[in-house]
């Protein structure tokens, strides 16, 4: 175990303690790291990965998240769950619904272990949010959740495919987005420059894709829309939110697809930092929050929250 020092912006001095670890979970050992402030453990937050990405997160936004949580005295553990990072776990797949909650309920069950008593508040971005929920799902454990990019209906297309993604990987944003382009496309004259169309499809490559692509959006467009593809992850959103149990959820300001299908598909939940439930738009953050201004924004909101609802004053 090693114990580093951190000294906050008022000069406070605060130390925590890192602890790797190995569990056994049902695909397999899992790799985490825990981070222990020097106080009593009243709240535990579990960071459930990005994706396919390593337990530091994208950018190391995991790593800067539990120096900035365990500041404000909460422990944080930080997981590999199965296929991700040092765990020696398999899986199957890599796309946006690859974990499982059996994985992250493994992590639970060692925090109560380890702190009876403590609040459990489950964290992920992209693929990390949806497994929180479909493991926060009837689940009296899991006090929150901190939800960062949630994707709702479709990843980014150069991302593998989720079977709970419309069969055409197109959402009511990539229709509506696509449309305005080709609006704009066709009453522009700058189009009608062959410099614009050298510089942007340099030989014709990926002309035919987008032409496809547009295509299959036009299409969309007119078509009467199917019943949606509500899959585990929207069933157990779904419940979490009409149960009116506590969750924050964090857009950046250019991830627009995650942001909008949001709102289409929740719209009942209130803008707010504060709320019991409630979102927020991070200013200039993209969907991995990789901008210094973000990432401080977000972590001063979550955080906030977090104490709000969590931690004795």
């Amino acid at each position: 175990m090693n114990t580093i020092a951190m000294v906050t912006s008022n000069d406070q001095k605060v130390t925590s303690e890192i602890h790797p670890f190995t569990i056994d979970a049902p695909r397999g050992p899992l790799f985490a790291i825990e981070q222990i402030p020097d106080n009593p453990v009243e709240l535990c937050v579990i960071m459930c990965n990005s994706g396919m990405v390593n337990r530091a997160g994208p950018q190391r936004l995991y790593w800067a998240f539990s120096n900035a949580a365990c500041q404000a005295g909460i422990a944080v553990i930080r997981v590999d769950l199965s296929g991700v990072g040092d765990s020696l776990a398999e899986t199957d797949a890599t796309h946006f619904d690859t974990h499982r909650a059996e994985d992250v309920q493994v992590i639970i069950d060692h925090a109560l272990s380890k702190w009876p008593g403590a609040q459990i508040v489950l964290q992920g971005l992209c693929a990390g949010s949806r497994v929180s929920f479909k493991t926060a799902k009837d689940n009296p454990k899991v006090a929150g959740i901190l939800a960062w990019s949630t994707e709702i209906f479709t990843a980014s297309q150069n991302m593998p495919q989720s079977p709970h993604e419309p069969e055409d990987r197109l959402s009511d944003y990539d229709v509506s987005d696509t449309t305005s382009r080709l609006r704009t496309f066709l009453t522009s004259t700058k189009f009608l420059k062959p410099s614009w169309w050298r510089k942007h499809y340099p030989g014709g490559k990926g002309l035919l894709d987008e032409i496809i692509y547009t295509a299959k959006c036009m299409i969309k467009a007119v078509l009467p829309k199917p019943k949606s593809n509500e899959g585990e992850f929207l069933v157990a959103a779904d419940d979490y939110l009409k149960k009116q149990r506590k969750v924050f959820f964090a857009f950046g300001e250019y991830d627009h697809r995650a942001h909008v299908e949001f709102r289409s598909r929740f719209a009942d939940v209130p803008q707010g930092e504060l709320l019991p439930q409630g979102y927020s738009v991070i200013e200039t953050g993209t969907h991995t929050f990789s901008t210094a201004q973000s990432q401080n924004l977000l972590f001063k909101q979550s955080i906030n929250w977090l104490k709000h609802h969590f931690l004795k004053p």
